[in-house]
């Protein structure tokens, strides 16, 4: 099996084990004081060797030793609770979310020792992440010539570099980008390395790996050759939250850095520091310890401990639309193409009502309720529907009290006009092209 498949599979496995700490119970006999020694042991020698702070370590270790000898875990008998308190207490030592300890089983142990992957259980799980598409969930244009997105996680580049290379190569002919990671827990660097390639011109250092005690740094620089057209020039904005994570905090602070994107959304998860895992089987526990720290060449700092700060705070349910609406905002500042510029106008104030949603009562929505011309509106379910000429169905939304947009795309609009007892007597049926006509209400 060559070495690039073990690197590859080692990952595959890593990913597993940060994913299953969640979801593990109570497998594990509770502890004696005995074992929790040399569990606090085991920790603390694995983060005085390796942890990418010497000093912190050290000050890990006393602060465990300490609690320890006070009688603070007597009584955190069961396993999976003693070292999710213990990575707890880390944490309060330095705010590393990197930091984790795993229980494992013996079977686990016994599988890794004695066994090694085949070719075919390789490809089993390579082809799972596949199936998956390699977590890129969306990539589409939308109106405006907007760009958008989506992927939940920087998988290993060397299987999933085409996907994602296609995803951005669908982007090519678009004015600007949205680049949703508020969802991404972070993966791969050579992933990161890869997208962060297609925001630059030319061969660009965006990053250093520096690890305790060498004197020499891994510079990691993008790709002299991407497959597809490069998307420089166009507005990019990136969309993150408190669950953007690891790789997925490297791509946002990189091109923000580097002045490439806006970023939009809340402060980010805070972990800047690459990981290994230290085994200690006969305690049937796992060391996650970070052992590296990322040195930006834009900063020379990183984002550890302290998160992303957006360019544009908004929680981060509201990041997608904040951002969206800027891109067309600023589309339509610079354009000087009138056609496309009308389109941006009719654009804009429907972006406008997503952000800043106006709320209509259910009495006003059912006021609407009738037939105009060949314009038939129905209420269902708390909303306003619109049938034109026995064409499908589309939802209405509401720009105002009176004024609905129709479709998610916004084909057509329509506003009512009411009476001096506020009953809907007529309505404006709007086009994009400017057409428009009226109807009385029947």
């Amino acid at each position: 099996m060559s070495r690039r498949l073990r690197v590859s599979l080692s990952f595959l496995i890593l990913v597993g084990v940060g994913l299953s700490i969640h979801v593990v119970a109570n497998l594990a006999a509770d502890l004696d004081n005995d074992k929790q020694g040399e569990i606090i042991d085991s920790v603390t020698s694995a983060f005085n060797r390796y942890y990418v702070f010497e000093d912190v370590a050290n000050e890990m270790d006393e602060h465990l030793h300490q609690k320890f000898q006070s009688g603070e875990y007597e009584n955190t008998r069961n396993r999976t609770e003693f070292l999710r308190t213990l990575v707890r207490d880390m944490r309060t030592v330095q705010n590393d979310q990197h930091i984790n300890i795993y229980y494992r089983s013996d079977e686990y142990f016994e599988r890794k020792q004695e066994e090694e992957l085949t070719e075919e259980e390789i490809k089993r799980k390579i082809e799972e992440q596949r199936r998956y598409n390699y977590t890129f969930e969306k990539v589409e244009i939308l109106p405006g010539n907007v760009g958008y997105i989506k992927f939940d996680r920087f998988r290993d580049a060397t299987f999933a570099g085409s996907t994602a290379a296609g995803a951005l190569n669908f982007l090519g002919n678009t004015d600007a980008i949205i680049i949703d990671l508020r969802d991404n827990g972070g993966g791969e660097p050579n992933m990161v390395q890869l997208i962060a390639s297609y925001f630059f011109d030319e061969r660009t250092h965006f990053n250093s790996l520096v690890t305790r005690g060498e004197s020499t740094e891994e510079q990691l620089w993008t790709y002299a050759h991407v497959s597809g057209p490069r998307l420089t020039g166009k507005d990019v904005y990136i969309l993150v939250s408190y669950d953007t994570f690891s790789a997925g905090e490297a791509l946002a602070y990189h091109l923000q850095k580097s002045g490439k994107a806006t970023v939009v959304g809340d402060s980010t998860g805070a972990g800047a520091h690459p990981c290994k895992f230290v085994d200690v089987p006969h305690l049937n526990t796992v060391i996650k310890v970070p052992y590296q720290r990322a040195v930006s060449p834009f900063t020379n700092s990183n984002w550890e401990g302290v998160g992303i700060q957006p360019d544009i705070e908004v929680p981060s349910y509201k990041a997608f639309d904040v951002a969206y609406l800027h891109a067309v905002k600023k589309l339509r500042e610079n354009g000087s193409d009138d056609q496309f510029n009308d389109r941006l106008d009719w654009l804009i104030p429907a972006l406008e009502s997503n952000v800043d949603p106006t709320v209509v009562d259910e009495a006003a929505l059912k006021n609407y309720v009738g037939q105009y011309g060949p314009i038939k509106v129905f209420y269902d379910h708390g909303s306003l529907y619109f049938e034109y000429k026995n064409r499908r169905q589309m939802k209405m939304y509401p720009m105002s009290e009176t004024k609905f947009r129709c479709g998610v795309y916004d084909e057509y609009r329509i506003e009512f006009h009411l009476d001096n007892n506020g009953i809907a007597q007529s309505a404006t049926i709007l086009f994009e092209d400017g057409t428009e006509f009226d109807e009385s209400k029947s």
